[in-house]
């Protein structure tokens, strides 16, 4: 029944709302958007979509889509002008070309990829062969046990900066990273966010917080979470470190908290039904044609049923960093998360469907 509706709901989208324009008072700019949808030819290879497409990253020049399989621990590639499958990167857990259990990466556009791992830098072919690797990282930069952040580390699209956050245990939690330039381990305080601890849920033994991540997009590196619409920007080379917040129009700035922060085990599902009920902040995405930002962020309703859409708003960010446009865009069909920009356009995979597919957003502001 909620294929049929939601079938139903995209095709009355596709025919009636191909271009859709509505003008808020709260930004003054007009908004519209064109919708496409579009299959990857799968050449009979067996996309594995179970955990949606975790890590997805394309190619420097948008040409290659990657995205690791974790159940055949591998890098499925797709050619996005095509749109079909290209070939399947085999990883390995263990041995000189073994990524672990936590590992980033980022493709080159001749189709080398550079695998960041806890122990070690490993460039690969596009087979999978090994063509170098580095010692154990830990090993090569002088970094305080505690600052260590190669466990969850990422590596720039550029391929010259680490990054990662270093642990919070019994400490305060920072950003740090090092330029493989000079090699020289830089860290910073983020303690505009200190508020998030008021939002983190005690159980005891254990604590939970939401999403806190690091990325880099246009040659900065973007501190964001799910807690709130700020967000800090990191130029890495020059070292400047600027907190951004803004006061939307729609929607909450941050949650509000109205829920247990301390409970036990027993407690958590009851928890987690009210924390769902406050605003929720996905990733920000960088879209380089347009020179801005985009950004989700969603709120569950109040008796909303399990698998229909949450009121959800499109945040639009200038280049500088200016919140210049907001749009609720709960009447869509589909929810709006794993998504990402390729030349211009707003992707989102569809999880309505068992096939590689996409629904293509073109977005208007004037």
């Amino acid at each position: 029944m909620n294929r049929i509706l939601y079938l139903a709901g995209l095709l009355l989208l596709l025919s009636c709302s191909q271009h859709r324009e509505q003008n808020h008072d709260e930004r003054k700019l007009s908004f519209s958007y064109e919708l496409d949808t579009l299959r990857v030819d799968s050449q009979n290879h067996l996309f594995n979509l179970a955990h949606n497409l975790p890590m997805v990253k394309l190619s420097p020049d948008g040409r290659y889509l990657y995205f690791f399989d974790d159940y055949n621990y591998a890098l499925d590639k797709v050619d996005m002008i095509s749109m079909k499958y290209d070939l399947s990167v085999p990883l390995e857990k263990e041995g000189p070309k073994g990524v672990g259990n936590s590992f980033d990466f980022a493709p080159k556009d001749d189709g080398t990829i550079q695998l960041l791992t806890e122990k070690a830098l490993i460039k690969i072919d596009g087979s999978g062969n090994l063509l170098n690797a580095s010692p154990v990282l830990s090993s090569i930069f002088d970094v305080e046990k505690e600052k260590q952040f190669f466990r969850y580390a990422k590596i720039s699209s550029d391929q010259r900066f680490l990054f990662g956050l270093t642990s919070s245990i019994k400490q305060e939690q920072y950003l740090g990273w090092i330029d493989l330039v000079d090699s020289l381990y830089h860290e910073v305080l983020p303690d505009s966010m200190r508020y998030r601890e008021n939002l983190k849920v005690d159980l005891g033994r254990l604590s939970l917080s939401g999403m806190f991540e690091p990325e880099y997009l246009n040659n900065r590196i973007v501190l964001y979470h799910d807690d709130g619409i700020d967000f800090y920007t990191l130029d890495p080379a020059s070292r400047t470190w600027v907190f951004h917040d803004f006061s939307p129009g729609l929607i909450e700035k941050r949650k509000a908290g109205n829920y247990p922060n301390k409970g036990s085990m027993e407690d958590l599902p009851k928890i987690l039904e009210m924390e769902k009920l406050e605003i929720n902040y996905r990733r920000l995405v960088y879209d380089s044609k347009n020179k801005r930002y985009y950004r989700i962020a969603s709120k569950r309703r109040e008796n909303q049923t399990r698998g229909t859409v949450p009121n959800q708003y499109l945040l639009v960010f200038s280049e500088d960093f200016k919140l210049i446009h907001e749009e609720d865009m709960s009447d869509l069909p589909i929810s709006l998360h794993c998504y990402f920009v390729r030349e211009g356009k707003f992707w989102i995979r569809n999880q309505e469907t068992e096939e590689l597919e996409f629904l293509v957003f073109e977005f208007s502001l004037n």
